[in-house]
């Protein structure tokens, strides 16, 4: 039996994290799409196994990115990490970090959906 693939988006609650939502959902390897509104609200979730990919939207990081990706890689090693950023500072700012795919709001859906079916063959 294959394990189940969790998916979850932290962001705040709104169309763009809907918009998310279905994306992943639309995805035949993902099994489970959780969404919380805050980096808190994520590490009280009691998810077993660890899950397969954490989207992270900038704007919720409570405290300073770098920080908040390493506490997000300590609580689910092995995760793949997804960041979403507003422009081309924040982006170049992930890019330095230990992350997986960093991508600028405003991207293509399809191209969201192939990265993520990527990631989710390369685990």
């Amino acid at each position: 039996m294959t394990p189940k693939v969790t998916a979850i988006v932290i962001a705040q609650p709104d169309r763009f994290r809907e918009s998310i939502q279905v994306l992943l959902s639309s995805i035949s390897q993902i099994d489970e799409v959780l969404s919380v509104g805050s980096i808190t609200e994520a590490l009280n979730l009691a998810v077993k196994p660890t899950p397969s990919i954490v989207i992270l939207d900038h704007q919720v990081a409570s405290i300073d990115l770098h920080s908040t990706l390493k506490l997000l890689r300590d609580t689910w090693q092995g995760a793949s990490r997804i960041i979403l950023v507003e422009d081309k500072d924040e982006f170049q700012q992930a890019m330095g970090l230990h992350t997986d795919l960093v991508l600028l709001k405003g991207f293509n859906a399809s191209k969201f959906i192939d990265s993520v079916e990527k990631l989710l063959e390369n685990r």
